[in-house]
């Protein structure tokens, strides 16, 4: 992603971590108070929540994980690839109607490779590499090879917030490097356990 874009998202994560904090502190607050609702700091503190929570995106935002908020930063941002780093999600052929269909295993007589941008979402994350193709775009990009591609959506989704995660915590190129070292061992992580 672009740095002013980086910057943008970064300040919004920590704004919105900022104001889960200071809710969940509320909401401790209140808890400690018991549910008087004639006490006069009790009232006090219900507003506070009331008011902290009364936008719909920030409903139950003291209860969010930061994974979450990444997310929800994510989701409503722009972001540009700058990256180069692409999710394997399959090979796959073309049906007799020509239109591509995703095989879940790696065939070495697939026609296509398909890849999720990991900075994109919706249908513009979707690369599709002819197999003539694929050694020169697996050298010129980052490839993570997930362990398995059993509810590869989900494996995509997780690695996806990670590396935005990891972006937002310790800095855009040290979640590029840690995607890095994925690319040489897979990614960790299995969606049954």
């Amino acid at each position: 992603m672009k740095d002013n874009e980086y910057r943008e998202m970064k300040q919004e994560f920590d704004r919105l971590v900022e104001k889960r904090d200071r809710l969940k502190l509320v909401n401790e607050q209140m808890y400690k108070l018991g549910k008087n609702v004639d006490n006069r700091e009790y009232k006090k503190l219900a507003m506070r929540y009331k008011i902290g929570t009364s936008n719909i995106l920030d409903d139950d935002i003291d209860k969010k994980s930061d994974y979450d908020l990444v997310k929800r930063v994510v989701r409503y941002n722009k972001i540009t690839p700058t990256t180069n780093i692409y999710f394997y999600i399959g090979t796959a052929i073309k049906d007799k109607d020509g239109d591509i269909d995703i095989i879940d295993e790696k065939k070495e007589d697939a026609e296509y490779y398909k890849f999720y941008n990991i900075e994109e979402s919706g249908s513009s994350r979707y690369v599709s590499v002819i197999s003539s193709n694929i050694m020169d775009f697996t050298a010129r990009n980052i490839v993570i090879y997930p362990t398995t591609l059993y509810n590869c959506e989900l494996c995509f989704d997780k690695a996806r917030s990670e590396f935005f995660m990891t972006a937002f915590m310790e800095g855009q190129d040290e979640a590029v490097e840690k995607f890095k070292k994925y690319s040489n061992n897979g990614y960790p992580w299995h969606p049954l356990l």
